[in-house]
């Protein structure tokens, strides 16, 4: 089968294509060598565990040259069907739609040899990996084994839009999910998984009361220096499309549109790992800055690590201006770091209440 797109010919792939598979990885450096075992996968004579034949591989072709390549075959692994083996993009050619296209020509083959349930083996440290799997539909079975219930569904998937939802017993079950993956809700603590998850199971209702403290009624806050200081009003918000998606922080101090000396920004982010890189981030801190407003705030505050690229368009992306250049104090890394501004509007805003929580 030979599938023509305007520059970018796709058809099925064999054993004499690995050599230039082997070359189109060598495009990315961050990438590892090409499996030596391809050209055996192919003939059908090496077997991953709990592989069965039959199998089958496409390439993406820009003229003589390896765009793209992936393969999948039939499995027993964790009792699903089929199992996407290879995936790759030379990187000179993504964010082309290459890696979807490959993966609904296999998606195809799946639905013709009657396979629904489909399983991947993510590279949970590729920037672009989670958010791919993720965006066509797979979801978490473990840390690195993704799966798909019906990969017919890859057919057509659109990112629903996301929504800023209360802490509640009604998603708290997916937050928990996310811990579990690993996720933390602090980008400088990747402990705070652990002890989120602990207070949940000490008491899960007392912990999302204590995700809404708009009048600041909880314990005095420890910074990582050692000293106490009064801990200030604030909420944590969900950033929810369907499934948990991370979570987004605000906190003011009465009275003023200033913060303490100790508090870095009013307002701290994070977004799971299999999530990123689909504008999640900048369309959350978008929903928050009605929320802002709404406390009687001029402007919003927030820094970012000067090298964090990605942090830095999110906040520009809303309207943010740097107002400072410095260097956070040791306990906080010692970073140079970037204090952005927003402005609010000044129009009327509803935004919707949280919830009453009784803290207990």
């Amino acid at each position: 089968m030979v599938v023509e797109s305007p520059s970018i010919q796709y058809r099925e792939a064999t054993s004499a294509d690995v050599a230039a598979m082997a070359q189109c990885r060598l495009t990315d450096p961050a990438a590892h060598l090409a499996d030596p075992r391809m050209s055996a996968y192919f003939d059908g004579l090496h077997h991953p565990k709990e592989a069965l034949l039959p199998r089958t591989g496409y390439v993406a072709l820009i003229g003589d040259t390896m765009a793209g390549y992936i393969a999948g075959h039939r499995t027993r692994r964790y009792g699903y069907d089929g199992e996407v083996q290879y995936l790759f993009v030379a990187a000179n050619y993504r964010r082309r739609g290459i890696a979807s296209a490959l993966l609904r020509l296999l998606a195809e083959w799946f639905q013709n040899q009657g396979i629904a349930r489909v399983c991947v083996n993510v590279d949970i440290e590729s920037p672009a990996a989670l958010p791919f799997y993720t965006s066509h539909g797979a979801s978490a079975l473990t840390r690195h084994w993704w799966v798909w219930e019906d990969i017919g569904k890859v057919m057509a998937v659109e990112d629903p839009p996301i929504e800023l939802v209360w802490p509640s017993a009604e998603y708290l079950p997916r937050y928990v999910r996310a811990l579990e993956l690993g996720w933390s809700p602090d980008n400088l603590r990747p402990e705070a998984s652990l002890e989120h998850l602990a207070r949940i199971n000490e008491n899960a209702d007392r912990f999302l009361a204590q995700q809404i403290d708009r009048d600041a009624k909880g314990p005095p806050i420890t910074l990582p220096g050692g000293a106490v200081v009064p801990r200030l009003p604030g909420y944590s918000l969900w950033i929810w499309d369907g499934d948990f998606c991370g979570a987004i922080g605000f906190r003011w101090q009465r009275g003023t549109t200033e913060l303490p000396p100790y508090c870095l920004g009013h307002i701290g982010y994070s977004v799971v790992p299999w999530k990123r890189n689909r504008g999640y981030a900048t369309r959350a801190l978008q929903l928050l800055l009605p929320h802002a407003r709404a406390e009687g705030l001029a402007y919003v505050e927030l820094t970012t690590d000067a090298d964090n690229l990605a942090s830095r368009r999110v906040i520009e992306a809303n309207g943010g201006e740097v107002v400072e250049r410095f260097y956070k104090p040791a306990e906080y890394g010692g970073a140079e770091s970037l204090r952005y501004r927003i402005t609010l509007s000044r129009k009327d805003i509803s935004v919707t209440p949280a919830r009453p929580l009784a803290w207990g």
